[in-house]
């Protein structure tokens, strides 16, 4: 996810893939995600949500900020111990 402006209530959407050992396939099916969002540099609790597309392997994350700031966003994949963000 790359730096851009939203409009406060909009909902923030980025895509990611889920990578197998082989880091070529991915992997369909993966529903555990560890996420850990950040606004101004102090930890935020807020609502998050991840969804697979279909069965691609490519996953959706989506969240609505709150108000003004920089956000950024980490999403740890216990699966294979990668790590996928933006702000």
């Amino acid at each position: 996810m790359g730096s851009r402006y939203i409009q406060i209530g909009s909902v923030v959407k980025d895509q990611f893939p889920v990578w197998d050992s082989d880091g070529y396939s991915k992997v369909s099916g993966v529903t555990t995600f560890d996420v850990t969002i950040w606004k101004d540099g102090a930890e935020k609790v807020i609502s998050s949500d991840i969804t697979e597309i279909g069965t691609s392997g490519e996953y959706r994350f989506s969240f609505t900020p709150d108000g003004a700031g920089q956000w950024m966003v980490e999403v740890k994949i216990p699966f294979n111990k990668q790590i996928w963000g933006g702000e």
